[in-house]
């Protein structure tokens, strides 16, 4: 993530709001007005790390929607979501993805090695 922008510096508070914004527009671009009309929302475990040169981040783990099952869809869907995380206020063009979790990268996320890194648990969902 940016560190600053527009004259902001990031903190938690910016952090987790400019993350529900990204899956806000993520839930709608992927259902529609399924998203507002039925609550339709992708399953996400969104984990803020502050790493050791006090740069704040995330570490995400999205559920696949299964209209994006298939491997290109699978692509499709990270590529997407890279993209609109990017066109927020302090998305940044660092970023990672994977198209399959396994223990190891749950683990890796949820690490929570230091006090400021928490589990955003006001964007947590997962059906």
């Amino acid at each position: 993530m940016k560190q600053h922008s527009g004259g902001f510096k990031l903190d938690e508070v910016r952090a987790s709001k400019d993350f529900r914004h990204f899956m806000n527009v993520l839930n709608k671009k992927t259902f529609g007005k399924a998203f507002q009309r039925f609550g339709k929302r992708i399953s996400v475990l969104p984990v803020m790390e502050n790493s050791e040169n006090e740069r704040l981040h995330f570490h995400v783990l999205l559920q696949c929607p299964d209209k994006y099952s298939s491997t290109a869809g699978q692509a499709i869907f990270a590529q997407k979501a890279q993209s609109l995380w990017k066109k927020t206020y302090f998305g940044y063009d660092q970023t990672s993805s994977r198209l399959a979790a396994d223990e190891g990268w749950t683990g890796y996320i949820t690490k929570l090695k230091g006090q400021a890194d928490q589990i955003d648990w006001e964007n947590f969902h997962w059906n």
